[in-house]
């Protein structure tokens, strides 16, 4: 059975290869070559900036081989601005056409701002990430009384062999920490459960723009009926 919770090793699992330092986006035309390439925990990526001035980078390789799946991460900025992803904070440096993104010293981060780790899917709140054939944003972050975070999720199934007119499905959820939230598999037809492990609110005083961090562990859903955990299901959405 699929472990339900990290173990203390898994918790304590440190990030094969160097960590991140910086990441430079260029936006591309036929003169330039394809992204800049760089190395993250064993594996590489490419960068590119997009016409919309969002930053992207992927395919991420590195849990293709435990977890059979790639990951690509947009996010847009503003100079000055910071957001959660590869296992630090980077705050970004953006230009005409291009940007540049530098890891923030672990020591400089933001008090209560909890950093992703190294294995982490991060979703930020100007971006999106894709994976399995489905795109999810986390276009709203908000606080309780109680002052604790949930985020509203939009996910969006990819439909690539479909009749022209037929349009890719929306599903929405309301997630908060801890929780166990199922994400479609579009390549295989199935639906995982991923745990929530933060969620880091915007704010507008340090330049954070907030992000919602998963575990990349896929956890099939019959495992989860079968230990009886609880689980969010996203909702379809209505037409408008």
């Amino acid at each position: 059975m699929v472990a339900l919770v990290a173990s203390t090793a898994a918790a304590q699992n440190v990030m094969p290869g160097l960590p991140l330092k910086h990441m430079r986006f260029y936006l591309q035309d036929q003169s330039v070559p394809r992204g800049k390439q760089y190395s993250y925990a064993n594996s590489t990526f490419e960068t590119d900036y997009r016409s919309d001035g969002s930053c992207g980078f992927g395919p991420m390789t590195f849990l293709a081989e435990k977890y059979k799946y790639t990951f690509s991460t947009s996010c847009k900025l503003a100079t000055g601005e910071m957001v959660g992803a590869l296992g630090g904070v980077f705050r970004a440096k953006c230009y005409d056409r291009e940007a540049e993104w530098e890891r923030v010293d672990d020591t400089e981060v933001p008090k209560g701002v909890k950093m992703p780790r190294w294995d982490s899917l991060t979703i930020p709140v100007r971006g999106n990430t894709g994976l399995n054939r489905i795109v999810i944003a986390a276009p709203a972050i908000n606080v309780n009384k109680e002052k604790e975070p949930s985020a509203s999720l939009q996910i969006e199934w990819i439909e690539i062999d479909k009749p022209r007119k037929k349009k890719n499905a929306l599903f929405s959820a309301v997630i908060k920490p801890g929780d166990i939230v199922l994400l479609h598999d579009n390549m295989n037809n199935r639906d995982n459960g991923h745990v929530v492990r933060a969620i880091v609110l915007p704010d507008k005083e340090t330049r954070i723009v907030g992000w919602v961090e998963l575990a990349p562990e896929p956890i099939p859903e019959m495992e989860l009926v079968r230990a009886k955990k609880p689980f969010v299901r996203p909702q379809p959405q209505k037409e408008p």
